[in-house]
């Protein structure tokens, strides 16, 4: 039994609750959508991209504690943050637990972004 956790290869609970919010606000979004910006190397993986211009992270509980982890995202949304896109980004337990509050700023990012 390995020490190190794995990476869910499917979507994680939180990550199907926003899919129904998102459904819910019927808006077209993709999920797991690979984009590349002209400010990193890497391709970055996004969990939503909605309308082409709206990334929504959903990041988890276990990552959290990990510093190189947030560096990472933190350079992350910085990169797409520079290439125009606007970044959304909620923890697990905010989507599960406050799934209205969670829904409200999906859709003022939507009004703001029209």
């Amino acid at each position: 039994m390995s020490w190190q956790r794995k990476v869910p290869t499917e979507d994680t609970a939180p990550e199907r609750a926003m899919r129904r919010i998102l459904e819910e606000l019927g808006v077209s979004f993709v999920s797991q959508e690979p984009i590349k910006t002209k400010f990193s190397i890497h391709t970055f993986k996004v969990d939503f991209l909605v309308r082409r211009q709206i990334v929504i992270e959903v990041k988890g509980r276990y990552w959290r504690r990990k510093q190189r982890r947030r560096d990472k995202d933190e350079a992350k949304k910085n990169c797409l943050e520079a290439e125009g896109y606007t970044v959304l980004e909620f923890w697990d337990d905010e989507v599960l637990r406050q799934p209205d509050d969670t829904k409200r700023r999906v859709e003022e990012a939507l009004t703001a972004g029209s």
